[in-house]
């Protein structure tokens, strides 16, 4: 009994230890470093710049150039890069200072030479990569030419097959070792293959195949809003909004935000306000600026102080800051003489203001989003 107690207690402590780490990138002085939801620094600054976390990786700036550390502020990658991107299937793509491209395998610490007048991220265990004279390929991990460069254009990997373009400018799919598996006959590939299905554009019309070529679904061109729950319009400068093609709020406003929760921001004359999906107006033209939602809660300014409202637009955080983030698990960094810190859903300062610039939001360092604050969706 003692022994399964023991191994269930270890269990649970493995399971703890494994929960998200949350940090967000402050600037103190003129480094930049990570501090976690207590205002504890996790990792001291030191860099020029930072971007956030993202799948547990870091691009840090160094005397202008780019490398990368992981969540224990380790660097993997030097930074002696003109340019570094995000982590990609365990792959850096990543730019020197000629402008070519090579890749680095964050697993291994293998480095694929910068080599390539282009090149795209890793996508199912594979790259496109340009050469030379202008003409597509594509490589594996090991830096391995798996599709000759022999193609003019090149869409990406999709469940095995990837849409290429010959001389002729018409478009086909080949596998991973370069074989033809659907002729070229198609005039564009809008899709790669998702689902057992490819969007692509066959004269007029946009079209869904299947992995034999097989045409199984088409529509001519444009094919406006039957794709679409929502979609714009604009006449005379001014934005309305369509439904499955019939008109549900006339041409009345500006500038219109993302629709959230059956709600939009929009822009009268110098101000802003939330509307439906009619264009009747929830709150009035009132604010200076007005973000996202973010958490059930927008940042939005009066006379030059900024607080935090609902989607009904009452305030919720009083209007006294220089400043502001979105919500990000539970935080929101603020700006208050000149000095940042984060405050939480009711307006209590959490983490006093102490920092002299702050880069996006707390979020899980293992995460695929990035650093910024996820938006609400409808």
């Amino acid at each position: 009994m003692r022994t399964k107690f023991f191994l269930a207690f270890i269990l649970l402590f493995l399971v703890v230890s494994q929960q998200a780490q949350t940090l967000c990138a402050v600037r103190s002085g003129e480094e930049w470093g990570f501090i976690d939801k207590k205002g504890k620094w996790v990792i001291k600054p030191k860099y020029e710049g930072v971007d956030g976390f993202y799948n547990g990786y870091c691009i840090i700036e160094q005397d202008e150039m780019e490398g990368l550390i992981n969540t224990k502020g380790i660097t993997v990658l030097e930074p002696k890069f003109d340019f570094v991107g995000d982590v990609s299937e365990g792959m850096v793509d990543l730019e020197d200072e000629d402008g070519l491209i090579g890749y680095f395998n964050v697993t291994t610490g293998k480095l694929i030479p910068p080599q390539f007048e282009d090149g795209d991220e890793f996508i199912g265990g594979y790259a496109v990569v340009m050469d030379s004279m202008d003409l597509w390929g594509a490589i594996d991990k090991n830096g391995k030419l798996v599709i000759p460069f022999q193609y003019d254009d090149i869409d990406e990997f999709g469940e095995g097959l990837i849409g290429v373009m010959n001389e002729h400018n018409k478009w086909g799919f080949v596998d991973a070792t370069g074989k033809t598996v659907i002729p070229f006959t198609f005039d564009n590939v809008l899709r790669e293959f998702k689902n057992d299905s490819a969007k692509v554009r066959l004269g007029d019309e946009t079209c869904y195949i299947n992995k034999k070529g097989e045409i199984f679904s088409k529509w001519k061109l444009p094919p406006a809003t039957k794709n679409k729950k929502y979609s714009w319009f604009k006449v005379n400068e001014k934005w309305g909004m369509l439904k499955y093609n019939d008109t549900i709020m006339k041409p009345l406003y500006e500038t219109f935000g993302s629709r959230q929760n059956g709600r939009f921001s929009f822009k009268q004359g110098m101000k802003y306000g939330i509307a439906d999906t009619t264009g009747k107006q929830i709150v009035k033209p009132k604010f200076d600026q007005l973000s996202p939602f973010v958490e059930g809660l927008a940042h939005a300014s009066v006379n030059g102080l900024v607080g935090f409202i609902n989607n009904a637009g009452n305030t919720v955080i009083e209007f006294k800051y220089q400043a502001a983030t979105g919500f990000s698990n539970g935080l929101a960094g603020v700006k208050l003489n000149g000095k940042w810190g984060f405050i939480d859903k009711k307006g209590k300062m959490v983490i006093s203001p102490q920092f002299d610039s702050v880069e996006g939001s707390f979020h899980d360092v293992n995460s695929d989003v990035g650093s910024w604050a996820k938006y609400d969706k409808d």
